[in-house]
């Protein structure tokens, strides 16, 4: 049973797009983690306390409407974290929606703010960067807590 239940939790597809509707994308399957990022940069780019996202394999996720000019990368090279983190964004709209590092390899982190209205995001399952939380964001139970960068998970 527990085979079947896996097996259709790779079955899943979630659909999500930038404001303006430009750049669309789906995943398939469940993400390795969901996660809040305290970290100056990632409150910037996302305009708010943290940045919520899960992460996919690249294999999860598909573009399915976008022409090349349409999603554009800011390279962030003043991270806490000291690698750098492409942040891919919707050229029209200005909606951050993903973003790549060397230090996830065949990662892409999903900003789990651009679901469509229907999906229902993930539970978190990590905190990093807590040492910069606000303060009034409080922690859920059970979720890893990194008072910075983490290795790997």
């Amino acid at each position: 049973m527990a085979e079947q239940s896996l097996h259709l939790s790779h079955d899943i597809v979630r659909s999500g797009s930038c404001l303006c509707g430009h750049v669309k994308y789906q995943l398939t399957g469940e993400p390795s983690n969901a996660s809040l990022c305290h970290c100056l940069n990632c409150k910037k780019t996302s305009g708010s306390a943290f940045w919520c996202t899960g992460w996919f394999s690249k294999k999860q996720m598909t573009l399915t409407a976008s022409s090349p000019s349409d999603l554009k990368t800011y390279e962030d090279r003043d991270t806490e974290s000291g690698s750098p983190l492409w942040r891919k964004f919707c050229s029209n709209c200005g909606s951050t929606l993903f973003a790549e590092s060397p230090r996830t390899d065949d990662f892409i982190v999903v900003a789990l703010g651009s679901l469509d209205k229907d999906q229902k995001p993930w539970n978190t399952t990590i905190e990093v960067y807590a040492k910069d939380d606000y303060g009034w964001v409080p922690q859920k139970e059970g979720v890893k807590v990194f008072q910075g960068k983490i290795e790997r998970i």
